[in-house]
């Protein structure tokens, strides 16, 4: 099973959810591959660490990008790396 990108769009508890069933869809021994935006970031360090980011990405990358990465950050539910590791094992993974 491969989730790509998906759950980005749903807050933490849908993401649980979704988890879950796609861990009960799983067949015995069957893969789950999972590629999404998490942050790896301590959370006290978030508004420094994401000013950095998008500091940089105003040198390097199209200004399309920024303002897609801002409102991202902004509207989307993109969790921290932890929560994620937390949300895998409490639903079955």
């Amino acid at each position: 099973m491969v989730s790509k990108f998906a759950l980005h769009h749903l807050p933490d508890f849908w993401k649980s959810l979704a988890l879950l069933n796609m861990s009960h869809c799983l067949k015995k021994g069957g893969k789950l591959y999972f590629s999404d935006l998490v942050f790896t970031i301590p959370p006290a360090e978030y508004e420094v660490s994401i000013n950095q980011m998008i500091e940089h990405m105003k040198k390097t990358a199209s200004k399309s990008l920024v303002q897609e990465t801002i409102i991202h950050i902004k509207e989307e539910f993109s969790t921290y790396d932890w929560i994620m590791e937390g949300l895998f094992k409490k639903t079955g993974f």
